[in-house]
């Protein structure tokens, strides 16, 4: 018998024993069982330690955050739609007549429509096979700047 089943019985005893009227009886033993002596007792297992809140043998094994090897047609339709927000926001704050030097740098960079395919899902890598990997396993992809890759890659 465990600590917390001693100690609901213990509590069963201490409240008059009874679970009030009409109510169904405990569902552990009246009788206490013998306690354990010293060369019998076992410690408590890892998975025995957080009852039903232990975590499974699965997420122990393997990753956890899966990244997938190519980008599906839905998240480069979404990445093409973010670089045309960004283009228009840029275009609202050339309109506004605001200089500054982020402003200049924002329109020396390609728009969506002007740059090609390979700059738009795939960064320039030089610990790749081909020096590129796919623009969503760069960290904060959504939210970094990358329409420019050196010449040539």
């Amino acid at each position: 018998m465990g600590r917390r089943e001693r100690v609901l019985i213990n509590d069963h005893r201490a409240h008059g024993g009874g679970y009030g009227q009409g109510s169904a009886a405990p569902f552990h033993s009246e009788a206490p069982s013998p306690a354990p002596s010293s060369s019998t007792r076992t410690t408590s297992t890892v998975s025995g330690m957080f009852g039903a809140f232990r975590p499974t043998s699965k997420v122990q094994v393997g990753l956890l955050w899966k990244v997938p090897w190519k980008l599906s047609r839905t998240r480069k339709a979404n990445a093409r739609a973010r670089l045309k927000k960004v283009d228009s926001v840029i275009e609202a704050v050339q309109a506004s007549g605001v200089q500054c030097k982020a402003l200049t740098e924002a329109l020396a960079l390609p728009k969506e429509h002007e740059m090609p395919a390979k700059d738009k899902y795939t960064v320039y890598s030089p610990h790749e096979k081909g020096y590129r990997k796919g623009i969503h396993k760069v960290p904060k992809w959504t939210r970094l700047t990358q329409r420019t890759n050196p010449k040539g890659f």
